[in-house]
């Protein structure tokens, strides 16, 4: 087993000292390499309004209590479908989306919902 915090010897030139440790080499040229992989691959999957539904839709997860919960996010939502909301619902949805939270965390059917 490697010892994460252990000095990274380089397998080509194990003479050298790098400076860095294991940990450190392994999150920088493995680990975030990959990742940056992935993100580039979703993006090129998805367009940024897909992406963007997503995220905004990400706000109504029930978990944690709606600790996701974001008013401008949902608002958003609006201006993707602008044909299901008259200017009247648009302007009545902020205090609605307040409201629902509210009353959403108080009621005992979403205590300790996770999903």
């Amino acid at each position: 087993m490697v010892n994460i915090e252990a000095v990274y010897v380089d397998p080509k030139n194990q003479r050298k000292k790098t400076g860095i440790t294991n940990r450190q080499h392994y999150v920088v040229n493995n680990f975030n390499t990959v990742l940056d992989m992935q993100i580039q691959e979703l993006r090129n999957r998805f367009n940024e309004v897909s992406t963007n539904l997503l995220i905004y839709m990400s706000s109504l997860s029930p978990c944690l209590n709606f600790g996701a919960f974001d008013q401008l996010n949902l608002l958003k939502l609006v201006e993707i479908y602008p044909c299901d909301f008259n200017f009247d619902e648009q302007n009545k949805l902020i205090y609605e989306l307040v409201n629902y939270i509210a009353n959403v965390k108080e009621d005992t059917w979403f205590v300790d919902l996770n999903g």
